[in-house]
């Protein structure tokens, strides 16, 4: 009986890349092309490069600085930014004082502060772009 388990397992594991569906491209935000990572993030720095939303968060001792630039063609929603731990995964939420949506070509330079009970220093497992609402994703750690 455990032979014969551990062969479905292995022929499904072997198959498993195997279909005949032919998949489209995944559904953005803004319709356009996925994340890249085109442009390196500096290091010490979290970076967003995707859907027409150029976005980056840089650690102070105080205070981080986000840098929000939208190319999307159209207005977006005012941007957020949120952690998830790295104990437990719990979310955190930043704060991004001034935050207002952004028209077309329009960029801005945010502060963003974190709870006084959270160490951004230890306690990010993630950090996550959002705008308004939707979740745009997750920012690139530079090295």
């Amino acid at each position: 009986m455990r032979r014969l388990f551990a062969l479905v397992v292995v022929a499904v594991l072997m198959t498993s890349g195997c279909t005949k569906e032919k998949s489209g491209p995944t559904p953005t935000p803004s319709g356009s092309a996925a994340p890249s990572s085109a442009a390196p993030v500096a290091k010490g720095t979290y970076g967003w490069d995707a859907y027409g939303v150029d976005a980056v968060l840089t650690p102070g001792a105080d205070a981080w600085s986000l840098k929000i630039q939208n190319k999307t063609g159209a207005k977006i929603d005012r941007p957020g930014v949120y952690a998830l731990a790295s104990m437990d995964g719990h979310k955190v939420d930043a704060t991004v004082e001034g935050a207002e949506p952004l028209a077309d070509g329009e960029s801005a330079t945010l502060t963003v502060t974190w709870p006084s009970d959270f160490d951004p220093r230890t306690g990010i497992g993630m950090v996550m772009l959002t705008i308004g609402p939707a979740l745009y994703g997750g920012f690139e750690k530079g090295r």
